[in-house]
C-alpha cells in the first residue's frame, strides 16, 4: 500500500500502526506493508485525522509472483538479475 497525506505522517506514528510488516518513506509517500490492509489503512487514516493530516491519494497494490520472488530469495531489484 502506498499512502501520500499532508503533512506526511511522522515515523513514530507509522512505524507503531498495528500489523506493519515494513515501512519506506519516499518522494513524499509510504510503502506501507502488510497482510491486512484493508485493517491498517482504517487505523492510518483515524490516525492521520487525529495528527490533522489529509490522505491525499491510497493505492492498494498485492505483491507480484516477482516481487514475491525476491522477498524469498533475498535479491533487490538492484541486486542482479534474477
Amino acid at each position: 500500500m502506498t499512502v501520500r497525506t499532508a503533512p506526511p505522517l511522522p515515523r513514530p506514528m507509522v512505524e507503531a500502526l498495528p500489523g506493519l510488516a515494513g515501512a519506506e518513506f519516499a518522494d513524499g509517500a509510504w510503502t506501507l506493508l502488510t497482510p491486512a490492509p484493508a485493517r491498517l489503512l482504517a487505523e492510518l487514516a483515524r490516525r492521520a485525522a487525529e495528527a490533522g493530516a489529509e490522505l491525499l491519494d491510497v493505492e492498494l497494490r498485492r505483491p507480484s509472483l516477482e516481487d514475491v520472488l525476491l522477498e524469498l530469495t533475498g535479491r533487490g531489484r538492484a541486486g542482479g538479475a534474477v
